[in-house]
């Protein structure tokens, strides 16, 4: 059991004391103490009378056990800034002295508990500098829970890649499965038009595998949300532990020779810069990291990286032709992200000229990997005919699948078609609202305005003019000029 000096704060007699222990009784006058209390009765009068001696003859110089050997009894007693002072001045003093530079590990980490940031770092890089090969062993010895810890994380880490290649395989496998669908719907649309009007039994047979295939083509895009999720959650504790491991670990690496976790895998790239520009908020090394991921010709990684150049963030300036550039590189590597971007690009003439045909063909790509957004754009262009001749049905079929998964501009145009009964939906007024309503209750204020209507009219559900002038005041307070119309046309305000 290792001792602590100490002053008994009733009699004032030098004592040692358990450390270990909250209190004790003095063996001098029989009464109870608080141990941290006699401790730093110790301490404060010790260094007090060095001090005094000190000033008074002026012959006594630190040393630097002396620095040390005040700072290991702050350390004691858990004042680990004091202590922290104390092996300061041991290392400007004495920089040569290598336990000086571990005393201030010591301090920083909580004498060697708290590893949870890396400042302690650099002081570790300076005591092996100056340590002997012996005391080199020493400190290794001193780190070993430290370093058991960081290799079992490595463990982990690995278990975690190999899990999240799998679920990225499977993906990619499915992914495969829907482009075979949407060519055999393509290739049975082709036969089924080419037997001209007559021949309606082969039509009809051509119309159950085109439905088949659709469905098909649904149940895989379910199965694709699905793992897509199950792999996010698993980059996500990725990051985290690759965070954990590398991030705490740093030069200790090099210090040690214990060889870095190299991640090589592109898609594990992404992951990580993910991870920190959502977690961590850290644009800058997001960015590193999304780099890392394109000079593979990762699709996603330049995806994310033409973002950045878009809007001038993550360290890098500004530059559209770059971002446009990263966005065709990885739409035409598949990406839906990309994909959408570019049919987004297209329709507005961002970086590039505007061509509604080429647009329809950027979001079609897309939405066949089931990308939400452009499964409504898709929808949007067969509704009104933008890049692609009108075909309700077609944009029934796709403002469904966009609608099922909550995109707002969805529902609000599907609702459109069921107020309407076109695209083979018929007239379902009641729908309609239900449909109104899910957009209106995201903030879309055209789906306001219209479940604004049905409300004060009855249209599809009672008539309730008090919600009708609430929706309505809903879409005008955001600039919904129809909305605004409409209510001073009733003598309303909003």
């Amino acid at each position: 059991m290792a001792l602590t000096p100490a002053i008994c704060t009733q009699c004032g007699d030098n004592i040692s004391v358990d450390s270990t222990k909250e209190a004790g009784v003095c063996p001098s006058c029989g009464t109870a103490f608080i141990t941290e209390k006699v401790i730093n009765n110790y301490t404060n009068q010790h260094i007090d009378q060095r001090t005094i001696v000190k000033n008074i003859y002026g012959a006594e110089k630190d040393e630097a056990e002396d620095y040390i050997k005040r700072a290991e009894v702050f350390l004691t007693i858990g004042d680990y800034a004091k202590a922290k002072a104390q092996y300061q001045a041991a290392t400007d003093n004495f920089p040569a002295n290598w336990l000086g530079w571990f005393g201030l590990i010591k301090a920083q980490t909580k004498n060697l508990k708290d590893f949870k940031d890396c400042v302690h770092h650099k002081y570790l890089l300076n005591a092996l500098a100056v340590a002997s090969s012996d005391d080199k062993l020493k400190i290794k010895e001193l780190y070993k829970d430290f370093i058991s810890d960081y290799e079992k994380g490595v463990s982990v880490l690995q278990e975690q890649i190999t899990s999240a290649l799998n679920i990225n395989s499977k993906i990619e496998s499915i992914k495969n499965s829907i482009k075979n669908g949407e060519a055999e719907i393509e290739e049975s649309k082709r036969k089924k038009d080419a037997l001209g009007m007559f021949k309606g039994k082969q039509k009809k047979e051509f119309e159950i595998l085109i439905e088949e295939n659709e469905r098909k083509i649904e149940t895989n895009q379910a199965k694709i949300t699905e793992l897509s999720a199950e792999l996010n959650d698993e980059l996500f504790e990725f990051g985290v532990c690759y965070h954990t491991c590398e991030g705490r670990m740093g030069a200790m690496n090099e210090a040690f020779d214990i060889p870095k976790v190299q991640i090589k895998e592109a898609m594990l790239q992404h992951g990580l810069a993910k991870f920190y520009a959502e977690e961590h908020e850290d644009a800058k090394k997001a960015v590193s990291w999304y780099k890392k991921a394109a000079e593979q010709g990762y699709a996603a990684a330049e995806c994310e990286l033409g973002r950045y150049y878009e809007h001038g963030s993550g360290g890098l300036a500004k530059d559209v032709a770059k971002a446009v550039g990263y966005y065709v590189s990885s739409a035409q590597k598949g990406d839906a992200n990309g994909q959408r971007i570019m049919g987004n690009c297209c329709t507005n003439g961002f970086g590039v000229a505007k061509d509604p045909v080429k647009a329809f063909s950027y979001y079609l790509k897309a939405a066949q990997q089931g990308n939400t957004s452009a499964q409504a754009s898709v929808g949007t262009a067969y509704h009104h005919g933008a890049g692609v001749g009108i075909d309700y049905y077609n944009a029934a079929r796709w403002y469904k699948l966009a609608a099922q998964k909550g995109n707002a501009m969805a529902q609000l145009n599907l609702g459109v078609l069921y107020e309407k009964g076109l695209g083979g939906v018929g007239i379902n007024k009641k729908m309609a609202v239900e449909l109104y309503t899910q957009a209106a209750n995201q903030g879309d204020k055209i789906a306001q305005y219209n479940l604004g209507v049905c409300y004060w009219n009855g249209r599809g559900i009672a008539v309730n003019q008090g919600l009708g002038v609430e929706w309505m005041r809903k879409a005008a307070r955001q600039n919904d000029k129809d909305a605004q119309e409409w209510l001073r046309g009733k003598g309303q305000g909003w």
